[in-house]
């Protein structure tokens, strides 16, 4: 039982971990670009910013296959998180938009944490 109970905390510890660092790269990317628009982006800031934006793809992907699925009770119909809380927002040809919970969270992300952080004041 107790072993049970540590492990149930890693996992969380883990899970929030992810979706930390997946926030501060996107972060990241977010003000790469504002700096990149502004045309103060320079070559070596360029090649750690590339750097910093493939890990957070890596980042995204491992998320959105792994704990977005835990989270929403969806297997993804697509790589990104950002691709699946579109989504769940606006819908699809075939798939109107997401209703209740799923809807709730989409837009709590991104009203606290994603469109805040994009320079065109809407990510989601």
């Amino acid at each position: 039982m107790i072993a049970a109970l540590w492990w149930f905390a890693g996992a969380f510890c883990a899970w929030e971990t992810h979706r930390f660092l997946l926030w501060v790269f996107f972060d990241a990317a977010m003000r790469l670009e504002e700096t990149r628009d502004a045309g103060h982006l320079t070559p070596r800031g360029e090649r750690w910013g590339k750097t910093a934006v493939y890990i957070g793809l890596v980042l995204d992907l491992t998320y959105n296959w792994s704990w977005a699925i835990v989270e929403f009770l969806d297997i993804p119909r697509e790589a990104l998180v950002t691709y699946r809380l579109k989504r769940y927002k606006y819908g699809t040809t075939t798939q109107p938009p997401a209703t209740g919970w799923r809807l709730a969270k989409t837009e709590a992300y991104a009203v606290d944490l994603l469109d805040p952080n994009d320079p065109s004041g809407k990510h989601v």
